[in-house]
């Protein structure tokens, strides 16, 4: 059996709904006590190097980290401490900082006694806000995932899972990776998939409201009233997804079908061109657009009848009912 290999971290994620930088943060927390436990060494190297970049100082012992520590000036999302150091991590992945927050946990860090050194660590996707204060590190995802990836590490657990959140990283979109000659073909391929996408909705047919692209996906709205979507997503581009837009779904209705996913609360229907059931790109392009148009047929009737009618009460937004 054919069995496709999936991230576990990425599978993990898709029940973090609209949880995604806590889930970032508690992964990453708990890769580096999983470290700490397999190659000592290597994760107080890393921990020195995340708080205090490449200076001449390397902690004697681990760190204790704590996620989501209650404070009088907020809840960091990271703190790591021992007698040596004390340091918050503030973990950004889509949003921005809040008003005042860098300031009001650099006085907290001020507020604290002791000898030990102190940092606030503000890691994110793009460049921080320039920020003068030198008790701030300003780091990137990207230098994290270079980091890890470079760790002289010789647990088989270690090494696997910092691959596993390396690559969950990567198809977050969290790095930074080098681009190939494959990207005018990549690019010219994926316009032509989303163009014959689009000819087998007329085929079915199943009417498109309009044709939209966002910053990680591209695909149609379908009719002005159904509230579903298709198309592909650039983090995974060879997967068709017919999935829920604003449309609410009825979550018994959907088990009662059998079939597609229950995703980020909202079922979804998925056909996976890259499958060795499929050959979907050893086909003709006439063929390619025959298999195209049944998915389509088979997804939308499905979708639909996992509408919830007006009414009627559905936790289609709560995943944890699954």
């Amino acid at each position: 059996m054919n069995v496709p290999r999936v991230n576990i971290f990425s599978r993990l994620y898709r029940w973090s709904y609209r949880q995604g930088e806590n889930f970032t943060t508690d992964a990453f927390a708990g890769l580096i006590g999983l470290l700490a436990q397999e190659d000592a060494t290597a994760a107080i190297g890393f921990v020195s190097w995340l708080c205090f970049g490449d200076q001449q100082f390397t902690l004697c012992t681990v760190p204790k980290i704590t996620t989501q520590a209650t404070t009088d000036e907020g809840t960091p999302d990271m703190t790591i401490k021992s007698q040596e150091i004390l340091v918050f991590v503030e973990v950004k992945v889509g949003s921005g900082f809040g008003e005042t927050q860098v300031e009001r946990y650099c006085r907290l860090l001020q507020s604290e006694g002791g000898c030990r050194r102190k940092r606030l660590v503000l890691l994110t996707v793009g460049r921080a806000d320039d920020v003068s204060n030198t008790d701030v590190r300003c780091l990137r995802w990207h230098e994290v995932a270079d980091r890890l990836q470079n760790l002289p590490l010789k647990s088989p657990v270690a090494l696997f899972l910092t691959s596993e959140f390396v690559t969950f990283l990567r198809e977050q979109i969290m790095t930074i990776e080098h681009v190939g000659w494959q990207l005018p073909d990549g690019i010219a391929a994926m316009r032509n998939l989303i163009q014959m996408l689009g000819v087998a909705l007329e085929a079915v047919p199943i009417p498109i409201y309009s044709r939209r692209s966002g910053w990680d996906w591209i695909g149609y709205y379908l009719g002005s009233d159904t509230g579903l979507w298709v198309g592909i997503r650039h983090g995974s581009p060879a997967v068709v997804s017919l999935a829920f837009g604003s449309a609410t779904p009825d979550r018994k209705a959907f088990n009662a079908l059998g079939r597609g996913e229950w995703n980020d609360g909202r079922p979804r229907f998925v056909l996976d061109l890259s499958s060795e059931a499929v050959h979907f790109f050893a086909r003709s392009k006439e063929s390619q657009l025959d298999l195209l148009t049944g998915f389509l047929r088979q997804a939308y009737a499905d979708a639909r009848s996992c509408v919830a009618k007006e009414g009627s009460v559905s936790d289609g937004d709560n995943p944890a009912s699954s």
